[in-house]
């Protein structure tokens, strides 16, 4: 009878180890926090792959990811916590995982249909000191949305000629403070070159960046992107571009 009761004795503390394995702990971020912070780093590590000479030192990156830690309220021991018993947990970790790749498709989705949008530009005027913004010249970069990164693409057409200047112009306002704004003009050649130029903005200012084309090629497109950043998110940031030019100059 002694080994029967010591055997469920032993089986009863197994099943209990087992179930306290697979309960959350308090210092564990559930599911639906989880997967929000996955979303935020992701999206911040795609954003410094394509701003790769405004976020060159280590030092830049790391404010970046910090901003994300500072928007959901958590430290990066908390959540390098979470992700270390969600990596135990894998049924768990596939399932934020499923969401957050989810997620990330409809970013990205989002993202062409604005490229896709924009791009339908028409063919440009010709001459010389000619405005190829055709679009709404005004933008709202609302930190609540996805419209916080925007992206546009400018064909090139039988108007564009070799060694052309292009100048995008910007003027910025009400940006919040301890945010900054992040403008790039790209101009793209055939196997992925590109001459490009990255401005960044700490206050209410006009911006103007330029790109020279090469004398010798021809190029492809004029990729122009936006986007608000900030080290410290508590709240939504909402800054205003106007007056909004691409302005193309023949040489």
């Amino acid at each position: 009878m002694l080994r029967i009761k010591m055997g469920s004795v032993l089986f009863l503390l197994l099943l209990l180890s087992l179930t306290a394995c697979t309960s959350r702990p308090d210092y564990v971020l559930d599911e639906n926090e989880m997967t929000a912070v996955l979303i935020d780093m992701h999206s911040s590590e795609a954003l410094i792959d394509l701003q790769r000479t405004q976020f060159s030192t280590q030092e830049a990156q790391r404010d970046i990811m910090a901003s994300v830690f500072v928007r959901h309220g958590i430290t990066r021991a908390r959540y390098d916590s979470s992700l270390m018993w969600y990596s135990r947990h894998l049924k768990r970790f596939i399932r934020i995982y499923d969401r957050v790749n989810d997620s990330l498709k409809v970013r990205d989705e989002y993202w062409k249909a604005i490229a896709y949008e924009n791009a339908s530009w028409g063919v440009s005027d010709q001459g010389d000191s000619v405005n190829l913004w055709r679009i709404n010249p005004y933008l709202v970069l609302d930190g609540k949305f996805l419209s916080s990164f925007q992206s546009f693409v400018v064909p090139c057409d039988s108007n564009f000629r070799k060694g052309d200047s292009l100048v995008w112009n910007l003027r910025i306002s009400q940006l919040p403070a301890q945010h900054y704004l992040v403008a790039t003009i790209a101009a793209t050649y055939p196997k992925d070159s590109a001459a490009a130029q990255t401005a960044l903005a700490l206050r209410d200012t006009t911006m103007q960046l330029s790109a020279v084309t090469d004398t010798l090629h021809d190029f492809e497109s004029i990729i122009l992107s936006i986007s608000l950043m900030g080290t410290d998110i508590t709240a939504e940031p909402v800054t205003f571009v106007d007056s909004v030019s691409l302005m193309r100059f023949h040489k």
